[in-house]
């Protein structure tokens, strides 16, 4: 085997020594773990939508292991439950230590602040969903931020009565069994105050699904649904919230209002609604920001809660309530958009395109008409072209630049014999004998190389072995750029010609060495040629004596 020279060797071996730690690092890394924990129960709307916005946000790590705990206290309220969630939280994470955890609405973080101190001493928190978020619920933690949830529950009142200005009554379901509960109740009754003698503002307080049906049936007119907690059971804990908001708007005749985004598509209107992917993906976010090195002390709980209008175009639809009185920049949901609205472009382009396509089909059928018409004006030249040709009694040919045949008449064909076959596409090469083809190559390349034309005699054996006398008028052919393209020829054959010259010429040496008197006279008798005997007769010196004699024959 072929030995690396020494430099190269080092060099590959230095490489290795400075890759091998980086290597060895990235190979033997483990993946970040974060923790998870949710106040409500897998299938909870809200508490979905956190986690899918945590995940979203958690996507951006190269390296992450996420790890979910569902508290389910909005089912389940009674102290026992509380005790066996704490037992199982530190049976399972106590020897387990994490690198971040984050913390889902109210019940989780009361949770997490009684574990703490045994479980996560040293681990960086952010909390989300934190209604109505002030220093003091965190209060003595450490490496601890997170976001606020305020909900626009006075914003959604002043909007559902600017909306049904013929309100007089809100019906708002509350409870006051939890935390969360109780916040929402207290937030209710503050609003409530600040808005007194505008609207009589009721509480279906700690109603269950089973006595709702009956309440919301006999609810009057001119009255609207707020829904701030979900409907309670008989035996104790919440419905669904899919549950609830679905049997509030199948029994209330009235418009039924949220502070959620979940609510919509199951029947509630709308409101100023907070929404838990984004309360989920900005945690995350700050998650990120942790895990990266940041410390939680410097920044700062997020305060402004990214609420907006959004509506249920299909509700807006029930109770007769139009896009134009919605504040500006709602969201609406499930609004049937018109083909027109949803595909503007589409239809647009599709539109354009086949504008395009009509006016290109209409131009080439016209163009098509010119050239056909064109065509057939060029068959009919060139029909005539062939005719005037063939007519022709003298032998015409043409060649292309490479200086093969590319077209005859019959004259051509008959003087060498030659069938249209057996020409086209051949050189003067094949149908002449070699030294009198150079001759004739040599004339023709001139007319390639230097347009114009070319007049030569030549001696040509015709099919029937005859040398003939010809002429060769040759010219060269161009196209509208002036650029040679062929030539064309002509075979003039002077044969006949040539001998009635030789004939004359002895003729005339005859009549020349006559020692007799030769004349020749026109219709008046008038000489105007006499041989030298006859000049001699009649004492003339030359031809231009008898041109100015006047010779009167007998």
């Amino acid at each position: 085997m072929k030995r690396l020279p020494a430099a190269y060797s080092l060099f590959f071996l230095l490489l290795s020594v400075l890759l091998a730690p980086c290597n060895a690092a990235a190979a033997g890394q483990s993946p970040r773990k974060v923790l998870l924990l949710t106040s409500y129960h897998q299938g909870d709307r809200w508490n979905d939508s956190v986690v899918q916005g945590v995940r979203e946000a958690l996507e951006a790590l190269d390296s992450v292991s996420l790890s979910i705990e569902n508290l389910d206290m909005r089912r389940y309220t009674n102290q026992d439950h509380s005790r066996m969630t704490k037992e199982y939280i530190r049976a399972k994470y106590q020897d387990r230590p994490q690198d971040l955890v984050l913390v889902s609405d109210d019940p989780a973080l009361n949770f997490l602040l009684t574990v703490r101190e045994d479980l996560f001493p040293n681990t960086p928190v952010v909390f989300c969903g934190i209604n109505n978020f002030t220093p003091k619920r965190i209060q003595g933690q450490h490496s601890i931020t997170g976001i606020n949830e305020a909900l626009s529950l006075e914003a959604t009142l002043e909007l559902a009565l600017k909306l049904f200005p013929k309100t007089t009554r809100i019906m708002a379901v509350v409870s006051d069994t939890e935390a969360s509960g109780r916040a929402n109740l207290q937030e209710y009754r503050a609003a409530a105050a600040r808005m007194k003698g505008r609207v009589q503002f009721d509480e279906l307080l700690n109603i269950t699904y089973k006595e709702a049906p009956d309440i919301l049936n006999r609810l009057p007119k001119d009255s609207l649904v707020l829904r701030l907690i979900n409907l309670l059971k008989p035996e104790g804990g919440y419905v669904s919230i899919q549950d609830s908001i679905r049997t509030l708007s199948a029994h209330a005749p009235v418009p039924v209002f949220t502070l959620w985004s979940f609510d919509l598509g199951d029947g509630a209107l709308g409101g100023y609604v907070s929404s838990g992917q984004d309360q989920g993906r900005t945690a995350g976010n700050l998650a990120i920001r942790i895990l990266d090195g940041q410390e939680a002390e410097q920044i700062p709980v997020i305060m402004d809660s990214p609420n907006v209008p959004m509506f249920d175009y299909r509700v807006m639809e029930r109770f007769g309530l139009k896009d134009s009185a919605l504040p500006k920049g709602s969201v609406v949901l499930n609004q049937q958009i018109s083909l027109w609205k949803e595909y503007r472009l589409w239809l647009l382009g599709i539109a354009l395109f086949c504008g395009l396509q009509t006016f290109l089909i209409l131009t080439l059928l016209t163009r098509g008409k010119r050239l056909h018409a064109a065509n057939a004006a060029l068959e009919e030249s060139e029909h005539f072209t062939r005719s005037l040709l063939e007519t022709i009694p003298i032998p015409v040919f043409y060649k292309g630049r490479d200086g093969l045949y590319q077209g005859f008449n019959k004259a051509f064909l008959n003087f060498y014999g030659k069938s249209r076959d057996g020409l086209i596409g051949k050189s003067v090469f094949d149908i002449t004998a070699p030294d009198m083809a150079d001759a004739h190559h040599v004339h023709d390349m001139e007319l390639i190389e230097n347009p114009g034309t070319k007049i030569y005699p030549y001696k040509v054996k015709t099919s029937q072995g005859d040398l003939r006398d010809v002429i060769f008028h040759k010219a060269s052919l161009t196209d509208e750029h002036g650029s040679v393209t062929g030539l064309i020829g002509a075979i003039l054959d002077v044969t006949e010609l040539k001998l009635m010259e030789r004939r004359n010429q002895v003729l005339a040496d005859i009549i020349k060495r006559s020692k007799d008197f030769i004349g020749v006279a026109d219709i008046r008798k008038k000489a105007f040629f006499v041989n030298p005997a006859g000049q001699a007769l009649l004492g003339l010196d030359d031809d231009d004596a008898v041109a100015k004699t006047k010779i009167m024959w007998p």
